[in-house]
């Protein structure tokens, strides 16, 4: 996580690369093969491999709709 918000993830064993979204994050959570961020609006947006029934997407998702959070654990 950048100064500015900026989610950027491990894209190989020594890359790694800017989450492709405008999104900016107060906080990050990650599992195995999918992470998820926080946004300062309370906003839920994951990305990931989904192997094991995760997000299975490279650009990040909304997944809280309209709802809104005060943490994140993942």
């Amino acid at each position: 996580l950048s100064g500015t918000g900026q989610a950027w993830c491990w894209t190989g064993v020594s890359a790694a690369a800017p989450v492709q979204t405008a999104e900016r994050f107060v906080d990050l959570a990650k599992g195995r093969t999918f992470a998820c961020g926080i946004t300062s609006a309370g906003a839920i947006w994951c990305w990931g491999l989904g192997p094991a029934g995760n997000i299975a997407r490279a650009a990040p998702v909304n997944i809280g709709g309209d709802e809104r959070f005060r943490a994140l654990l993942a």
